[in-house]
């Protein structure tokens, strides 16, 4: 039986981190402990990196690692040398602000719930970061499987250590370049895409999904930034014919 904890206040998620005895096991299976009010987008940031500390998935000093090893090779530099240098010329936000990396648990949870799950549906995320879209699907639906692809392997090691610490079967990293000429897109019924990379890659990989449609496979595309979704209006046709905007995000339904 688990402890029923109140959480309402980033001060109650603050006070749970630095807890003695607090449990990991009893955190994540509390009803809304990834849920928190996005009506304040830092503040919703904010409640992400807590539950991050409390899981064990340190961003905060695997991006510093990431950034100091950049200057190394470099010097100074920018968001877009600093991944050059590290990831095979790469677009990986290295030197980004953590807080700026990854899209809120709180977030990709209305996400998910917006697509209604079913069993032995299939998510991938492009562009995984640490996996939180992961931690959400192996904790709150076992039924279903996610395969994250990150270029990053120091993202994908911290964020497969979480999964095997939570016990997940059903979540996987893998570190990959998917905008890669080699890179065969895995079938799925839910794609999630950011901006993730310069135009010449998103292009690539909107083209990986149009083989897929070609071969008449449905599935739903999730993409999330101004560049990606800009670039699915303007060139992928096919895939805009049924659109829906939610929050920050477009939904693409293929079929």
């Amino acid at each position: 039986m688990h402890k029923k904890l109140e959480l309402k206040t980033l001060d109650d998620y603050r006070d749970l981190a630095q807890s003695s005895d607090v449990s990991v096991g009893n955190c994540v299976n509390q009803t809304g402990f990834f849920k928190y009010p996005l009506e304040d987008y830092q503040d919703s940031q904010a409640h992400s990196a807590i539950v991050d500390d409390i899981l064990g998935i340190d961003v905060i000093n695997t991006e510093k690692g990431l950034r100091k090893k950049a200057q190394e090779f470099q010097g100074p530099g920018t968001v877009e040398s600093w991944s050059a240098a590290l990831h095979e010329g790469t677009l990986t936000w290295v030197g980004l602000n953590p807080a700026q990396l990854q899209t809120p648990y709180a977030e990709l949870l209305e996400l998910i719930e917006e697509l209604e799950p079913q069993k032995n549906d299939h998510f991938i995320d492009l562009g995984a970061g640490y996996g939180r879209m992961g931690v959400l699907i192996g904790q709150l639906y076992p039924d279903c499987d996610f395969t994250g692809f990150e270029m990053a392997g120091e993202r994908v090691d911290v964020g497969n250590h979480s999964y095997e610490k939570l016990g997940f079967k059903n979540a996987h990293l893998f570190q990959q370049n998917i905008a890669s000429d080699t890179f065969e897109l895995p079938v799925a019924d839910n794609y999630f895409i950011y901006d993730f990379g310069n135009l010449p890659d998103m292009k690539k990989l909107i083209a990986k999904l149009e083989a897929l449609a070609d071969e008449k496979r449905k599935f739903t595309v999730i993409a999330r930034g101004r560049g990606i979704n800009s670039l699915i209006q303007q060139t992928a046709p096919w895939l805009s014919v049924e659109s829906k905007k939610f929050r920050h995000s477009v939904f693409y339904h293929y079929s």
